[in-house]
């Protein structure tokens, strides 16, 4: 996820549709078949496809008493950083460690883990989730609650990450 995560920074930091999908299909050349899968659902902001019924059920608290407890931050905290940034994602990544010596997760073992939430109901999810965290740096932790949330807001729509699929593998 490390360079998902480098890559949707690169995309959210150009208004060019064409540099995004250059960067896009950058990334995707790189990939094995079931990160390729994984990844290009989640940059349509989705942990998976539209044509996948599967919810997470995974809600905000849920999300923030895990951030909170791999972060040792204040209630004040929170509140504070999350009033500034006004996104979940960008609380989380300024909260979390950036340990970039974590082994990191690909694309598709942090989907399989998202098909492990979707079994699990109510506060049975906090384990599996403090796990999944635990396993990302900020930046990636960043992008995996935007996954979560649905709400990944770099800049993609559903056709540009098409035509980027069709600009790597021609």
């Amino acid at each position: 996820m490390r360079l998902f995560a480098e890559t949707a920074n690169a995309i959210a930091a150009t208004t060019s549709k064409l540099k995004k999908i250059s960067v896009l299909s950058d990334y995707l050349r790189t990939l094995n078949e079931d990160d390729l899968r994984a990844a290009c659902v989640f940059f349509t902001g989705r942990p998976f496809p539209l044509t996948d019924a599967r919810t997470l059920n995974v809600g905000w608290s849920a999300l923030m008493e895990v951030v909170q407890q791999i972060s040792n931050a204040s209630d004040e905290d929170i509140h504070q950083i999350y009033l500034e940034r006004g996104d979940l994602g960008e609380m989380a990544e300024r909260l979390l460690p950036a340990d970039a010596s974590l082994p990191g997760l690909s694309p598709a073992q942090v989907q399989n883990k998202f098909a492990e939430l979707v079994e699990i109901s109510g506060a049975a999810k906090l384990p599996v989730l403090t796990d999944l965290f635990r396993s990302l740096t900020a930046a990636e932790a960043k992008y995996v609650i935007k996954i979560i949330t649905g709400d990944l807001r770099i800049g993609l729509k559903e056709n540009t990450v098409a035509e980027a699929i069709a600009k790597a593998f021609s």
